[in-house]
């Protein structure tokens, strides 16, 4: 009786760590279905792994990406409300720039995305001259505000303190309402509390 060769198993840590970049990344996805056995070595696949992947249509991988996301857009679009009501189409275009370098997981990986999101928009703000001067001085505070805002809703957070060069309580009610927002500067300090975690946070600004 012939015995037969037992083929070797697919590392799936590997394939799966490749799968989730090709869906994040557009120029790594690109570059796959150019050259998916380039691509597979480099991220340590053997020859019956990058055949699996191979097989992933473009068109249905291209278009899952775009769906993950404009998922995850929705998500922190919800979190930084105001911050999107004033960028609108510069909120999403910077988005799908920031999506493509970053994946978070786990149980607040939308409130992650948005802490990190709203921090590379501050950058932005600070590093593009041409872009800061499309929109009102205040946005960088009110970027810092709603992402404060998203960190004291953590349930391990009982104290935050933040400081903010523009009345951000006042441009928030304003934009809410659709009124012109203050452009005066005026410090402002805005504190969170949650003494144990039984206790309701409570917010106050000064």
């Amino acid at each position: 009786m012939n015995a037969t060769t037992p083929q070797p198993q697919a590392d799936l840590s590997k394939v799966q760590t490749l799968l989730a970049r090709l869906y994040t990344q557009t120029a790594l996805r690109q570059r796959f279905f150019e050259d998916p056995e380039l691509v597979g070595k480099e991220f340590g696949l053997s020859a019956q792994e990058i055949q699996l992947l191979s097989t992933l249509p473009p068109a249905q991988t291209h278009f899952f990406s775009h769906s993950l996301i404009h998922k995850r857009q929705g998500q922190v679009q919800k979190l930084l409300a105001y911050s999107y009501g004033v960028m609108g189409s510069t909120f999403q275009k910077l988005f799908h720039q920031f999506a493509e370098e970053t994946n978070f997981k786990g149980i607040r990986k939308h409130q992650e995305d948005a802490l990190a999101f709203a921090s590379y928009l501050q950058q932005s703000l600070k590093q593009d001259t041409a872009l800061a001067a499309r929109f009102p001085a205040w946005l960088g505070d009110l970027l810092a505000y709603e992402a404060a805002c998203i960190e004291a809703n953590q349930p391990s957070c009982r104290l935050l303190v933040r400081w903010f060069r523009y009345p951000v309580r006042d441009i928030a009610r304003a934009l809410f309402k659709e009124q012109p927002p203050p452009e005066t500067t005026r410090m402002t300090l805005a504190v969170w509390l949650r003494p144990t975690s039984s206790h309701k946070l409570t917010h106050r600004l000064f």
